[in-house]
């Protein structure tokens, strides 16, 4: 850096320097990021027949070793910030438009209700029950699964995309 004329150097260990070039690279995608969407809501203002435009983005630049419990609930987080987001803007949207009787073209989009049980629904693992009702446990089983496949159809519209939540009007 040549600050006053005069050239002035840091030396960087090589974590310093991977360090100073990723906080580079984050802070240029978040001007790039913030520019398209300066650009976006300059072109859209005044058109009656577009009202917002929703936007989902997470740095990608984490490249941790191993992921500790912080890093898991701020995935968790972003994954239910992805679900409310799929439920009211796919899922809500498409009843209300059968209920109305519009035609519409079906979206295509990814669900990550899976993705959510596994942290949300426990787990089978063959523990004992206090009926000691094996057969009655396997149709209960079944009912369940089948009770789990009524509400997955009528959830179908629920999560996929993983970013940060942004939007404008």
């Amino acid at each position: 850096m040549i600050l006053r004329g005069e050239e002035i150097s840091t030396p960087l260990t090589v974590e310093q320097a991977v360090d100073s070039r990723d906080s580079m690279a984050m802070a240029l995608y978040s001007q790039c990021f913030n520019w398209i969407i300066r650009k976006l809501n300059n072109r859209i203002r005044g058109q009656e027949d577009f009202k917002s435009v929703s936007i989902l983005d997470i740095f990608g630049f984490e490249n941790f070793e191993v992921n500790r419990f912080e890093q898991f609930n701020i995935n968790y987080a972003n994954e239910k910030l992805q679900e409310y987001f799929n439920k009211h803007i796919f899922s809500l949207e498409q009843l209300e438009y059968n209920k109305e009787g519009l035609v519409w073209a079906d979206i295509n989009w990814m669900d990550n209700g899976e993705c959510l049980d596994l942290i949300e629904k426990v787990q089978g693992g063959g523990g004992d029950d206090d009926d000691g009702d094996d057969d009655d446990d396997d149709d209960d089983d079944d009912d369940d699964d089948d009770d789990d496949d009524d509400d997955d159809d009528d959830d179908d519209d629920d999560g996929g995309l993983h970013r940060n939540w942004v939007s404008w009007r």
